[in-house]
């Protein structure tokens, strides 16, 4: 633990972002975790980065949280990760 609060490991949770491109971008995790460095607080920013083709919506509209995880394009851990999108 640090300070007070339990790590994210004891928890089960961790900040993974998913991330649909337009086609013909290229990015690659690191970019966008540098970005999220840049602009949010730590806790805010992706542990992992998801690449998916879409992302699924109910009748309204709305993400379905409860759904995504299924079939990622590519997956990128960390600020280790490399690559891009295929």
């Amino acid at each position: 633990m640090r300070g007070n609060r339990p790590s994210s490991r004891l928890l089960g949770e961790a900040v993974t972002a998913f991330v649909v491109l337009p086609d013909g971008r290229n990015v690659g995790a690191e970019v966008l975790i540098e970005a999220c460095l840049n602009r949010l607080s730590r806790y805010k920013v992706p542990k992992e980065v998801r690449f998916v083709r879409d992302l699924p919506r109910n009748a309204m509209g709305k993400v379905m949280r409860g759904r995504l995880g299924g079939d990622p394009i590519e997956t990128e851990a960390g600020c280790s990760a490399a690559g891009s999108r295929p």
